[in-house]
């Protein structure tokens, strides 16, 4: 009687549980991702709360009786700690709980993934950390612009690239063209880039530096 050998290929439910893993972690990644990049913007907004002062980013018309104080000019509510209803430390709590979220992910794909995509997720996590740090030290030092974080997110889409390109790998799929890598890497790099960051600053009502004078 002939037996069928089993091939080394994982079953549906098994190959389903190590996508659902990998989105998982992706997931919570993205996630964290925004709110570092939250932390980031709210630390170059703070630069400047000292000169602009007051409650919320939405415009708003002058109060009766307040005069034109600085920052209230063309209806603006002049900025202060919190800001559309969060303070910094929301909005560093909201970070941390997306990093737990991270390590919870990961801790729990460690039952259907293979080493070396756990090993490509730590590293993101490491990575994701390491930004956070980098992020506190910005915050401590008071400074509106940094290379070093700037070096972070570099090393964070390069991590998560890696990520997914194990996983990849590992779920049977076949590699990403070079093409189709860089087009991603370009419009990643696009979309992070700091030199777009001040405008949402201007049009939220927050007065930067060469505009108070």
């Amino acid at each position: 009687m002939l037996h069928r050998h089993a091939d080394h290929a994982p079953a549906p439910t098994a190959l389903q549980q190590r996508i659902e893993h990998v989105c998982a972690i992706d997931q919570c990644i993205s996630s964290a991702l925004a709110s570092l990049r939250a932390y980031e913007t709210r630390l170059l907004v703070g630069t400047q709360l000292s000169e602009n002062g007051s409650a919320s980013t939405k415009p708003s018309s002058m109060s009766p009786g307040k005069g034109n104080a600085p920052g209230l000019e063309c209806g603006r509510a002049p900025l202060r700690e919190p800001l559309d209803g969060k303070t910094l430390l929301d909005v560093k709590q909201e970070a941390d709980e997306h990093l737990w979220d991270c390590t919870s992910a990961l801790t729990q794909a460690t039952a259907v993934l293979e080493e070396d995509t756990i090993r490509r997720a730590q590293e993101l996590v490491d990575a994701l950390l390491d930004a956070r740090e980098t992020l506190e030290a910005q915050e401590a030092s008071g400074e509106a612009s940094s290379e070093a974080v700037r070096g972070c997110v570099s090393a964070l889409h390069e991590a998560r690239a890696q990520f997914l390109r194990t996983a990849r790998t590992r779920l049977g799929l076949d590699a990403l063209s070079e093409e189709t890598d860089d087009r991603i890497a370009a419009l990643t790099q696009q979309a992070s880039s700091p030199s777009s960051l001040p405008r949402p600053y201007v049009a939220a009502g927050v007065r930067l530096p060469e505009e108070r004078r």
